[in-house]
């Protein structure tokens, strides 16, 4: 597809991860985006084209540091202001099911899952389904609900905004933030931020981000 189609464009290889063996895949009527996105789900891959027209294709990605912290206390940083934070169970999942053809691969974190018992009282289970036809290998379906569960299981997610007048924060870094007060620390990945004219004709931004497990973290622009 690079030789073939992309290459028409202008794209060329950028970083291209060997995922799992697909035995059939039908291509017929779908997009270029559209099958990227299936493979990439496939292998639980992430696939993105840089400012430089190059394809990558990869199950991870270097995140690089926001060049401030928020910390409440005693930090160097305090241009920050109109701080939320807001816990939200989308997408959230401590039991993770794997449907590819007639195999259903099941994996839980039960950590996450007694945790969550002892809040909410209950079994304290999330369970979320996966469907995918593309993966024909039982060890490729246990590799995916393995990084699914990873990926959206490990805590539950929560969001930061923030208020600032200091540029330099920009979608992919990862900021750190220890705002005891409002129940947040740790690492956030931030996925954006807008700019507006405040006063005196200085700028404004507003950044989003959102909690992030960076041990296995990616990053994506859309194209």
């Amino acid at each position: 597809m690079l030789q073939n189609v992309l290459a028409d464009e202008g794209i060329t290889e950028g970083v291209i991860e060997d995922g799992i063996v697909l035995f059939g895949y039908d291509a017929e009527l779908k997009s270029v985006r559209d099958i990227l996105d299936d493979l990439a789900e496939s292998c639980s891959f992430k696939w993105y084209i840089d400012d430089e027209k190059k394809l990558f294709f990869l199950k991870s990605d270097t995140v690089g540091d926001a060049p401030y912290q928020i910390i409440e206390n005693g930090g160097n940083f305090t241009d920050f202001s109109e701080v939320e934070v807001t816990d939200t169970l989308e997408g959230y999942r401590n039991k993770q099911f794997v449907r590819a053809g007639d195999r259903i691969i099941v994996k839980q974190n039960d950590t996450e899952i007694s945790a969550r018992a002892a809040v909410e009282g209950g079994t304290g289970i999330y369970g979320e389904v996966q469907e995918n036809s593309n993966v024909q290998e039982r060890s490729d379906s246990e590799n995916l609900a393995d990084e699914l569960l990873f990926r959206y299981g490990s805590h539950i997610p929560a969001t930061l905004s923030f208020k600032t007048n200091t540029p330099g924060f920009d979608a992919g870094q990862r900021l750190y933030v220890e705002l005891p007060s409002y129940g947040a620390s740790g690492s956030y990945l931030i996925e954006q931020v807008d700019i507006s004219d405040a006063r005196n004709r200085h700028l404004q931004f507003q950044v989003y981000a959102v909690k992030k497990n960076f041990e296995k973290t990616t990053k994506r622009k859309d194209t």
